[in-house]
């Protein structure tokens, strides 16, 4: 299987792999959301960080429609090409993190917020999360 390949060790039925796994990517948005929303209202921004969420759920969206067809092909393809189907994944994932982020860093110039602000931002919701989210994958594994 996919764990055994990447060494992964999670709990030992599939339906808890799956549960830990939906947990952990349901509270990595949820407080991401939050994060987003407790900025915008400190900054007096509510319009603003509304129409960043919104470009937010788009992006998400179309990452889904590329991502889906993924999924399900992967558990039906030879154990050979799984390496390649993963890393045509985390291409993906990165292109649209890139893409996600570059397009927030010009609707916020748009607004013409602070550097300042955009350094923040950049900081406490895309790369300390980032960064603690791997911790914990790493306690995990």
């Amino acid at each position: 299987s996919i764990t055994n390949f990447f060494h992964i060790q999670l709990n030992p039925t599939p339906i808890l792999q799956l549960l830990q796994i939906f947990l952990f990517t349901l509270a990595f948005y949820t407080t991401k959301y939050a994060m987003y929303r407790f900025i915008g209202y400190l900054t007096e921004s509510e319009d603003a960080t509304n129409l960043i969420l919104s470009h937010f759920s788009i992006f998400y969206q179309t990452l889904a429609i590329f991502l889906v067809p993924l999924s399900v092909i992967i558990p039906f393809i030879q154990f050979q090409f799984v390496f390649y189907f993963l890393c045509l994944t985390f291409f993906i994932l990165l292109t649209f993190s890139i893409l996600r982020t570059y397009r927030a860093l010009l609707l916020s110039l748009q607004m013409k917020f602070s550097f300042l602000h955009i350094f923040l931002y950049l900081c406490t919701v895309e790369i300390v999360p980032l960064i603690y989210s791997i911790k914990l994958l790493k306690m995990w594994v």
